[in-house]
C-alpha cells in the first residue's frame, strides 16, 4: 500500500498539474524508432528513453534536484541498468535532468484529463553555431 504523501509532497504535486511531456521528436511514431544500445546489448527506443527522462524530471521536482541520479547510483544488477539509462536519456536529451528541471518548470502549462493525454513538446535542443 503506497503511503500517504505529507502536505509539502502534495503541495509540490499540485504545483507540477499540466506540465507536458517533454519528447525526443515530435511524435510518439517517430520515437518508436531504436536510438542506443546499453551496455548489456538491450537495444533502446527513443519512447523509453522519453519515460525515463520525464520521471526523472518529477523525481528531482519532488525530491530536489539530482534525486533521480542519486537513485541510481548504488547497487548492481536493476540500479546499475537505471543509471545507464538515466545517462543515456541524458546523452539524447544533450542535458542532464537536474540541468532540465528549471526549464520544465517554466513551460506552459495545459489541462488534461488523464495522465496518457498531457500534451507532448519536443526538448528545445540547443543549437551549435
Amino acid at each position: 500500500m503506497t503511503p500517504e504523501p505529507s502536505p509539502r509532497q502534495q503541495a509540490i504535486a499540485n504545483s507540477l498539474v499540466g506540465l507536458p511531456f517533454v519528447g525526443l521528436v515530435d511524435s510518439v511514431k517517430q520515437a518508436q524508432r531504436w536510438i542506443c544500445q546499453l551496455s548489456n546489448g538491450v537495444k533502446v527506443r527513443a519512447v523509453e528513453l522519453e519515460e525515463v527522462f520525464n520521471a526523472g524530471l518529477m523525481i528531482d521536482a519532488m525530491e530536489g534536484p539530482g534525486a533521480a541520479a542519486r537513485q541510481a547510483l548504488t547497487g548492481t544488477g536493476a540500479a546499475a541498468l537505471h543509471h545507464e539509462l538515466i545517462r543515456q536519456a541524458e546523452k539524447a536529451y544533450g542535458v542532464t535532468i537536474a540541468d532540465a528541471l528549471p526549464t520544465w518548470l517554466k513551460m506552459e502549462r495545459s489541462e488534461y484529463s488523464s495522465w496518457n493525454e498531457r500534451p507532448r513538446v519536443k526538448w528545445p535542443r540547443p543549437t551549435v553555431n
